[in-house]
């Protein structure tokens, strides 16, 4: 019986780390987008430096949604763009064909 509490609470403990996580890159992704006049380009790369780490964690259905989000984005952090461009297809598809970060 306790270890099937144990694994029960194993269970519910990675779930919530999972949405904290996508919850955590979701927020950090919102201040990438900021406007230039809103964020300096150190914390842009910074924040960038966070978001790549998160995304090795991320679902490809996250990655999917980010390199979406980005690529209507001008200011987007070099580490992310390569990252999210030598995803998969599905992931990689939308920045490749429209992404505007694309002018290093």
């Amino acid at each position: 019986m306790n270890t099937l509490v144990t694994n029960a609470s194993f269970g519910k403990q990675k779930v919530q780390n999972t949405q904290s996580r996508s919850i955590l890159l979701r927020s950090l992704i919102d201040i990438i987008s900021l406007p230039e006049t809103q964020i300096s380009n150190s914390e842009r790369q910074l924040t960038g430096e966070l978001v790549e780490h998160l995304l090795s964690e991320a679902s490809i259905h996250e990655r999917r949604k980010i390199a979406e989000r980005l690529s209507h984005l001008k200011e987007v952090p070099y580490q992310i763009i390569v990252l999210l461009s030598c995803d998969q297809i599905e992931v990689a598809k939308e920045l490749l064909e429209n992404g505007k970060g694309f002018s290093y």
